[in-house]
């Protein structure tokens, strides 16, 4: 069972992971966060084993941090975010891409990166790293199944 917890799950994002996550039979749903819940992320924290991040771009980076400080998984879904921060470099730079290869010993030809923007995909690919360009989570999910990374 994966322990989830949500960020930002007052809004319109944040309540749909919130709902997929409590209609998966692998999943649990630990936390809610969110200004209008009156929950800070750091409440949430200590029964998460990943926390899902739909806040806003000036407070992503910060949350990101937190999970990373307290062991915690992150996927972040906030547009417009900027997380070169943690890094010190972002993408299309093909530094980052490198790091994260490296950092988690992955093979580029066994690697899936998935984003909106072409530019950033084309980036990915120059690596070897098959790159797919996220239309919509409907799209995402067929094309995840078609590939046998996601059953059902």
């Amino acid at each position: 069972m994966i322990n989830v917890a949500v960020s930002g799950a007052a809004g319109r994002m944040g309540q749909t992971v919130c709902e997929a996550v409590e209609g998966a039979e692998d999943m649990a749903l630990v936390g809610r966060a969110d200004p209008q819940l009156d929950t800070a992320l750091q409440d949430v924290l200590g029964d998460a084993d990943v926390v899902v991040d739909f806040t806003t771009p000036d407070t992503a980076l910060d949350n990101a941090r937190q999970c990373l400080e307290a062991g915690v998984h992150c996927v972040m879904g906030t547009t417009g975010a900027d997380f070169s921060g943690l890094e010190g470099v972002a993408k299309p730079d093909p530094r980052i891409f490198r790091l994260l290869l490296d950092r988690f010993d992955l093979e580029p030809s066994r690697t899936l990166f998935v984003d909106d923007n072409d530019v950033n995909v084309d980036a990915a690919g120059r690596l070897g790293i098959k790159g797919w360009r996220f239309v919509s989570p409907t799209a995402l999910r067929a094309n995840l199944r078609a590939a046998g990374l996601l059953e059902g």
